[in-house]
Order: structure tokens, then C-alpha cells, then sequence
């Protein structure tokens, strides 16, 4: 009879098993570290993948609709908390229409992040799935006159090469992405992407950098060749110049990251109260007399700045040099370059003498036209 028992109690324990499996999820519970969120993982569900471009500060992914995904950004220890924001999953613009989440800076508390390398980002969905990425030091170097970026990765955790492409944020045009290959993150292997005979790349043009990872999420960074200008002036007496010939030039140093100097070609001036047995034109503004030799001297013309071959003795001039850095520098940087400058011009014949040059405003050089824009605002005409 206890034979009959134990058989029937058995078969009672695996037809309530059988049961179970068949009519429920079986769900397995770990910690994510370092954060410590709790994971459901559940096949049936689709996994978060995550978009994370710390050189603007966002957060995005692709995700199916109707879904809340809470971000969370730390430090790199992975616990203390820079922000958190909640977005909703649906169609997105800049998806082309497919479906995820976007954060924008309304979405973050208590302030929108700065996210810097090294950091991690965390998202969990409603339906529990979470991911994570820590963010890779993405270093790079745009040249706009070699029309191409180059640069390295650090994110030594990841043990194996990452395929790295390279983005033309700055034009808004459909330039085709760049492949910059399969680099390893140790700091020291190197990606070069060039647009070299295709696009035109201009300072101040944003271009991106991004990784995926073997988890697959994406991780990017955003660079730019930026390049500032100044222009130095000096204004001598209205009439210090009587008619003749005078040759000048200038002659330019500066001591700030390093130490350099050059003295220019010298230049002919000539100032007469008749050419081409015409007295010349007193322009509105001034003449601007410069470095050069395509235009020594420029003047409002009354429709445009072009250049003049004769000046008038009583038109007032301005001696103006400018400069352009050499690298991309914040404007920090360029503030004390530019600030170490020396720059004297001198002129012979009857009124031989020397002037130091005063460094006017600091501007952004965004394309080959800059400086000859910014010079003809110089001419100060009405």
C-alpha cells in the first residue's frame, strides 16, 4: 500500500510541475553592476540597445512603441548619479520613422548632463529590460584643410577591435558616412577617415565619431576643426603722408603655446594728390593698407571694398595685419595666443618711422572668405 502511495504522490508532483512550465514564464533574477538594477530576462522581449553621443549630450535608442524608458547617466564609478530622465518609445523624425526614444533637454533632472568619457548609461524599460554601456574616451583631430579627422579610442574593457564610422554632422548634405575600420580601444591603434576630393570641410563644421560596442550599443563623440581670427590695426594722423612713394612692412612675433617671429616682404604706398592727371577720390571710411600683394591697399568703393592704387593725402588710413591659428584651439587657448602677439609695421621715406599694431576683436575663421569679410568691415564705411 506505501508502494501504491509514493507512486501516485510522484506522479501528482510532475503533472503540477508539467503544469507550471507549460503555463508560466520562468523568470531569472540578477544584479546589473554596477548600478545594481534588476534584470528580468525574458526571451520574448526585444533588448534595449542604446545611442550615446557625449559630444552633444544625448541619449537615444531604437525601441519598439508604447514603452517608458527611464535613463539614468553616472560617473565613471558607475553609482553616483550626474541625471535621469523619462522618455516615451514611439515613431521618431530622425529614425527615418522607426520606432525608440530620444532624450532632449527638457526630459533631464535635475540639469541636463554633461556626459564625458567614461561614464555610464543605464536605461530600463518598463517591461523590465535594461541595458548599459560605459563610455570610451573617443579622441580626434579634424583638419579642414586635409579634409579629414583622425584619432585614437581608449576603453580598455573592451577586449576586442570596434568598427568605427565617421559622420558628417556639419553640412546638413548627404555626404556619404566614412568607415574608419576595426580599431582597437587601447588607446594607441588609430582611425583616419577622409573626404578628400568629395567635401569640402570647413572650420567650425561638426563631425562625428562613433564606435559600436560587442553589446551592441553605439557610442560617439563630436569634433571640429576650430579656427579663430584677429585682425590688428593702427590708424596714423589723417595727413601725416604727403605725396610720394613709401615702402612699408611688418614684422610680427608671439611667444604663446611657443615662440615664433617673421618679417614680412616689404610693400609700395603711393600717396598723390593727382593720378592719371586726376586728383584721386577721398573714400568714405578708411583706407585699409596691408600685408598683401594681391591688395596692398583696400577701400569702400561705394558698392564693395576693392583695391585702390593711390591714396589720397588727406584720406584716413589704417595699417591692418591679421592671423589665423594654425590648430584647432578653444577659445581660451586662442585667447592667449592671439593675446602674446606683437605686431609692428614700419615705413620709410620723408616720414620714416614705426608703429605697434592693437589687436581687435577675437572671431570665429569659418570659411576662406572670413577674412576678407571681416576686412572690409574694417574700412568702417557708412
Amino acid at each position: 500500500m506505501s508502494c501504491l502511495r509514493s507512486i501516485v504522490f510522484r506522479l501528482l508532483v510532475f503533472v503540477v510541475s508539467l503544469f507550471f512550465v507549460t503555463h508560466f514564464t520562468i523568470e531569472v533574477v540578477i544584479k546589473a553592476e554596477p548600478l545594481g538594477l534588476i534584470e528580468n530576462i525574458n526571451l520574448d522581449l526585444p533588448p534595449v540597445y542604446l545611442r550615446v553621443n557625449y559630444g552633444h549630450d544625448w541619449v537615444e535608442g531604437f525601441y519598439e512603441a508604447g514603452h517608458t524608458v527611464s535613463i539614468t547617466v553616472t560617473e565613471s564609478d558607475g553609482v553616483t548619479t550626474k541625471a535621469t530622465a523619462k522618455v516615451f518609445t514611439g515613431p521618431q523624425e530622425t529614425f527615418g520613422g522607426q520606432t525608440g526614444f530620444q532624450s532632449s533637454l527638457d526630459d533631464w533632472s535635475p540639469r541636463p548632463p554633461d556626459i564625458q568619457p567614461y561614464d555610464w548609461v543605464f536605461a530600463q524599460a518598463d517591461n523590465g529590460k535594461i541595458a548599459k554601456v560605459q563610455l570610451g574616451d573617443i579622441q580626434g583631430e579634424v583638419r579642414f584643410d586635409l579634409d579629414n579627422i583622425t584619432g585614437r579610442i581608449d576603453a580598455a574593457w573592451i577586449p576586442t577591435p570596434v568598427q568605427v564610422e565617421c559622420l558628417d554632422w556639419g553640412t546638413g548634405k548627404p555626404y556619404n558616412d566614412r568607415d574608419g575600420g576595426a580599431t582597437l580601444t587601447n588607446g594607441f591603434d588609430s582611425y583616419d577617415c577622409s573626404w578628400e576630393g568629395e567635401w569640402d570641410v570647413q572650420p567650425w563644421q561638426d563631425i562625428g565619431v562613433g564606435y559600436s560596442t560587442p553589446d551592441g550599443h553605439w557610442v560617439a563623440n563630436s569634433f571640429r576643426d576650430e579656427r579663430w581670427m584677429a585682425m590688428w590695426t593702427y590708424e596714423p594722423p589723417v595727413g601725416f603722408l604727403q605725396d610720394g612713394v613709401y615702402r612699408y612692412h611688418f614684422r610680427w612675433e608671439y611667444s604663446m603655446p611657443n615662440k615664433d617671429s617673421k618679417i614680412l616682404d616689404p610693400m609700395s604706398l603711393e600717396v598723390s594728390n593727382i593720378y592719371n592727371g586726376e586728383e584721386p577720390p577721398v573714400y568714405d571710411g578708411y583706407v585699409l593698407i596691408q600685408p598683401w600683394a594681391s591688395e596692398p591697399q583696400l577701400a569702400w568703393t561705394g558698392s564693395g571694398c576693392d583695391s585702390v592704387l593711390v591714396v589720397h593725402p588727406d584720406q584716413p588710413m589704417r595699417f591692418v595685419w591679421g592671423w589665423v591659428n594654425d590648430f584647432s584651439m578653444t577659445y581660451e587657448e586662442a585667447l592667449s595666443h592671439f593675446s602674446s602677439f606683437k605686431v609692428q609695421v614700419f615705413w620709410e621715406g620723408d616720414a620714416s618711422g614705426s608703429a605697434r599694431l592693437v589687436m581687435r576683436d577675437l572671431v570665429q575663421f569659418t570659411n576662406s572668405n572670413a577674412r576678407w569679410e571681416y576686412r572690409c568691415t574694417l574700412t568702417e564705411h557708412p
